[in-house]
C-alpha cells in the first residue's frame, strides 16, 4: 500500500469490506499474512494499515503479544478499535486454519478488552468476512 494513499473513515461493516477489497486487489497470494488497521472511536485510520507476513497456517500463541503491542502503540484500548484480515493463497472456502486464526485473534482481543472488526479473509478469489459461524465450528 503506498503510504500516500488516504484511508477513509470506518463506520460500517460495508466501509470495512470496501476498504479491505480496495487494498488486496489485486488478488493473488504466495504466503499468508496478517494485516490491521487501527481505528480511532470515529472510524478514522490511525496510523497506516500494518501487514505482518509469512505466517504459519494455524495461529501463534502470541497473539497476546501482537494485541498488546496494538495497544501500546495507539493507545488506551477502550478507544481504540482494530481491523484484521488475513490473506493467503487459494480459494475464498473458510478453512479450519482460517476460523482459528479469527477465533485466536477474537480471544486475544477480549482478553485486551479491545473492540474488535469482523475478521475479513483474502483468497486469490475475493475477500470475504469469517463469519462467526465458522469460528465456532472450528472450536
Amino acid at each position: 500500500m503506498d503510504n500516500k494513499t488516504h484511508l477513509p473513515s470506518i463506520r460500517t461493516q460495508t466501509d470495512l469490506h470496501a476498504l479491505w477489497t480496495t487494498l488486496m486487489e489485486p488478488l493473488g497470494f504466495s504466503g499468508t499474512s496478517l494485516w490491521f488497521a487501527p481505528l480511532a472511536p470515529d472510524g478514522h485510520p490511525l496510523g497506516q494499515v500494518t501487514e505482518v507476513a509469512d505466517l504459519p497456517s494455524d495461529p501463534p500463541d502470541r497473539l497476546d503479544a501482537l494485541v498488546g503491542l496494538i495497544t501500546a502503540a495507539y493507545g488506551d484500548a477502550g478507544d481504540l478499535s482494530v481491523a484484521f484480515l488475513l490473506s493467503r493463497p487459494g480459494r475464498s472456502a473458510i478453512s479450519a486454519d482460517d476460523a482459528r486464526w479469527a477465533q485466536g485473534l477474537a480471544e486475544a482481543a477480549h482478553r485486551a478488552a479491545l473492540r474488535i472488526w469482523p475478521v475479513h479473509l483474502a483468497s486469490n478469489e475475493s475477500v470475504v468476512v469469517i463469519p462467526p459461524d465458522a469460528i465456532a465450528d472450528a472450536v
